[in-house]
């Protein structure tokens, strides 16, 4: 088994890298991550630990600053996807679209812009 670190591939890095930056949604994208298909628009991981911490009471307030702090401290290895859907056979989960998901950029196998239905 191989042991060497993946390359990343910079083209895709630099769009991660623009949503970092600008903290919007930048593009639809469909990732090809170890068989599976997941599709979703990129977003910047500050977009998305906020997002990801939206709607949590209080009391919780503080353990969810320190996961934004990491979420931040760790922005260039990681794609954040926003709407994000998994193919599955031929299903896609969750049948809606309202989900966070983040992936290693080491992880990714291969990607093409645009979106499945």
């Amino acid at each position: 088994m191989d042991t060497q670190p993946k390359e990343i591939d910079q083209f895709l890095f630099f769009f991660v890298k623009g949503a970092n930056e600008f903290d919007r949604p930048v593009t639809e994208i469909t990732l090809s991550v170890h068989g599976l298909l997941v599709t979703g628009q990129i977003i910047g991981a500050a977009f998305y630990a906020e997002q990801f911490s939206q709607g949590k009471g209080k009391e919780s307030e503080q353990a969810y600053e320190q996961i934004r702090q990491d979420i931040l401290a760790q922005q260039d290895l990681y794609i954040h996807l926003q709407n994000a859907r998994v193919l599955l056979s031929r299903d896609f989960i969750p049948t809606e679209s309202t989900v966070l998901w983040r992936g290693r950029l080491d992880a990714i196998d291969g990607f093409f812009w645009g979106r499945l239905v």
